[in-house]
């Protein structure tokens, strides 16, 4: 099941053999265009624990805040947050986050985590 958070995000989940897994793509909880239901249970303060990976595309504060939210929150102890080197240094010049937290894939790199492959290609993101 894929749900869209409004812009680039996206809460996808992953049925495993033995369970579920929650994968959340570019998370922005503040975002307008979030749909109504997700953006109340936000707006409580109430932060989804139910991330096992979090991927982030680009570096907008938005994002990374957001990340940095999910994975501290996450019931999995294993759960990590997915970027390219630039974004981990920024994730780590927060002082919120251990390295363990994060798994680095360079551009043109893959990791298999067995229920997913995650590759890094390029992409750009425009901004006006």
């Amino acid at each position: 099941m894929m749900q869209w958070l409004g812009q680039a995000g996206y809460r996808l989940c992953i049925k495993g053999q033995t369970k579920q897994f929650i994968v959340y793509i570019d998370p922005y909880f503040n975002n307008p265009m979030m749909p109504a239901g997700l953006r109340r249970e936000i707006e409580q303060s109430v932060i989804p624990t139910d991330a096992n990976i979090i991927l982030l595309t680009h570096s907008n504060y938005n994002h990374l805040a957001c990340a940095l939210s999910l994975v501290l929150a996450a019931q999995d102890t294993e759960c990590r947050i997915v970027c390219v080197p630039e974004i981990a240094a920024q994730l780590r010049a927060t002082n919120m986050i251990f390295s363990q937290k994060l798994l680095v894939i360079n551009l043109g790199g893959s990791a298999d985590l067995g229920y997913v492959r995650i590759s890094m290609v390029h992409a750009n993101h425009r901004m006006e």
